[in-house]
């Protein structure tokens, strides 16, 4: 079956991950973490993708290891740019991350914690679901296996055309909901606690806690 048949399951799932957006009913300024991911669930985190120095993709470092070299202090709203924009003033930028998808360490270690909760089954990963104009592509959900991610992202990419994403992984029943959305620098997890103290304490992942009402946008941090 071509990548881009919605199957009914998908279709559904579909409408479930689009109607986040319908019901956030916030109006500004800038956007917030209920506006991409569903309400009432116990924890929300931030997932930050690790600085990696600029021409080696294997040399990483953490966000708040990179804050404290450059005298600044990490929260929740604190913006990639912030610290781009300090290591900047230090001489020749040295450290950049620029996308939401995690890199490869980061992506086997929250796998292996989100299928602790749902199993190796497939789950749904959902594409362009966040996107205004999306270049004539439509809006797609695909089940496939956890593991089976990067085999995904490669087949999306030469079925369909779609080469960021995808923008939500979810298990059927949401017992928890990724956000990688292609206009931010972090991923976002709604999930249960356990999964949440699993999070922080993996030693490849570097976490926040959130709240349905922290900005997510870059004009939210205003150091």
């Amino acid at each position: 079956m071509p990548i881009a048949d919605l199957t009914p399951d998908a279709r559904a799932e579909l409408a479930w991950l689009e109607n986040i957006y319908v019901s956030a009913g916030y109006a500004g300024p800038g956007h917030i973490v209920r506006q991409i991911l569903p309400a009432g669930y116990p924890a929300y985190l931030r997932i930050l993708p690790a600085f990696a120095r600029t021409g080696d993709e294997t040399d990483l470092r953490s966000w708040a290891s990179l804050a404290e070299r450059l005298g600044l202090e990490i929260h929740p709203e604190t913006c990639h740019l912030t610290l781009a924009r300090a290591d900047v003033a230090t001489g020749p930028r040295q450290w950049t991350t620029e996308s939401s998808r995690l890199r490869p360490r980061e992506q086997r270690a929250l796998c292996g914690i989100l299928a602790g909760v749902s199993g190796a089954s497939d789950v749904y990963f959902g594409y362009d679901v966040s996107a205004d104009a999306a270049g004539g592509i439509p809006h797609l959900v695909v089940a496939a296996p956890l593991d089976g991610l990067d085999e995904l992202r490669k087949r999306v990419d030469d079925e369909v055309g779609i080469e960021s994403g995808p923008d939500y992984w979810m298990p059927r029943g949401h017992a928890w909901v990724v956000c990688s959305d292609h206009d931010l620098t972090s991923t976002y997890v709604a999930c249960g606690e356990e999964v949440a103290r699993a999070i922080f304490a993996h030693p490849d992942l570097e976490a926040l806690s959130v709240t349905p009402e922290t900005r997510i946008d870059f004009g939210a941090d205003p150091s």
